[in-house]
């Protein structure tokens, strides 16, 4: 049974009304300097989700291996021409788009295919916006990391990556509580949203995972 995800519509309308919401919430600063809130976790937590970093742009890079334009170091930067996504999205799904007709100059239309194949063909929500991606020179590193998980968990739930039964890429917090300490009454908008969405398609499959045990 396929896992319900928000209608594009209405994530549409729901991204704008977040982001004016948040936006007017937390003031007209486009870059406020939040200040640093002391946030104690225990040194086993911290580890634990660096690993899990570590371990999904591990992942990443040995998926997009050989893929010309594509070099992920981070999560940020290495994925701000759009060729990493399509390059991740392409091993997967060959098929679905000709990578070598794709170039880093044309930023819009990488985000536009590696996004639009991922939703056709892994039923991965696009959690990021094109225009937004297109805007920002380098793109949060938080609202990737979100995104991948996101496509990572579609690939597992559809049985294209093998892993184990409970994995801590499921069970790690998409956004850790240290950033949004920091971000405090501002947080990012599209962050937020991210993270929302993605966090109801996953509480949704587990959802539909109980009521298929129930039946």
């Amino acid at each position: 049974m396929k896992a319900q995800s928000l209608p594009k519509t209405s994530a549409s309308q729901a991204r704008k009304a977040m982001m004016e919401k948040l936006q007017k919430e937390g003031g007209s600063s486009p870059n406020p300097a939040p200040a640093r809130s002391a946030v104690q976790r225990s040194s086993s937590c911290v580890t634990n989700a660096n690993s899990i970093k570590q371990m999904l742009l591990d992942w990443c890079r040995a998926k997009t291996r050989g893929y010309e334009h594509v070099d992920i170091q981070n999560f940020s930067s290495s994925w701000s021409d759009g060729m990493a996504f399509c390059a991740l999205v392409h091993n997967f799904f060959p098929e679905a788009f000709d990578y070598s007709q794709l170039t880093p100059q044309n930023r819009r239309h990488n985000f536009e295919v590696a996004f639009s194949s991922a939703e056709k063909h892994a039923d991965c929500p696009q959690l990021l916006d094109v225009e937004d991606m297109v805007r920002m020179r380098e793109p949060d590193w938080k609202c990737v990391y979100t995104y991948i998980q996101e496509f990572y968990r579609c690939l597992v739930q559809k049985g294209l990556v093998k892993t184990k039964k409970s994995t801590l890429v499921d069970c790690v917090p998409l956004v850790e509580v240290e950033d949004m300490m920091i971000m405090g009454k501002k947080p990012d908008p599209k962050c937020v949203f991210t993270y929302v969405q993605s966090l109801y398609n996953h509480l949704r499959r587990h959802e539909l995972r109980m009521q298929q045990k129930q039946c």
